[in-house]
């Protein structure tokens, strides 16, 4: 799923609560804020196409930035649909999910990432 570009990213970009998050040496494309829900909170045809896909290479899924709302809609779905191999990105830092989430996500089987540089002071 999006990374940069999820709306949950851009979002927290904009507010100043992804201050931290790594600068590229050059400007990059401004991005177009991306979410796996469409108006009614349900997930786009587009979203369930890439899991159909995924479900199909039995390839992992990634949240992505994702808030973490949005996550559990997703990982649900693509459980149904035969995805074996999910995982949250750093599920601490931008996604938003707390002891609640982690616990319940993990229970569904998705496995969380913590990246290390993440949790490191300094220059990023």
């Amino acid at each position: 799923m999006p990374t940069l570009s999820a709306a949950n990213h851009v979002t927290q970009q904009a507010s100043g609560q992804a201050k931290s998050f790594p600068k590229t040496a050059q400007k990059m494309l401004d991005p177009i804020p991306l979410t796996a829900l469409d108006a009614n909170g349900k997930l786009t045809d587009e979203v369930k196409l890439v899991i159909d896909l995924i479900a199909e290479a039995d390839i992992i899924l990634a949240g992505g930035h994702l808030h973490a709302t949005e996550l559990h809609i997703l990982f649900d779905e693509a459980a149904r649909r035969g995805v074996r191999k999910m995982m949250v990105n750093h599920p601490t830092y931008i996604v938003g999910c707390n002891d609640t989430d982690i616990r319940q996500l993990s229970r569904a089987g998705v496995k969380m990432e913590h990246s290390i540089c993440m949790f490191i002071e300094g220059n990023r």
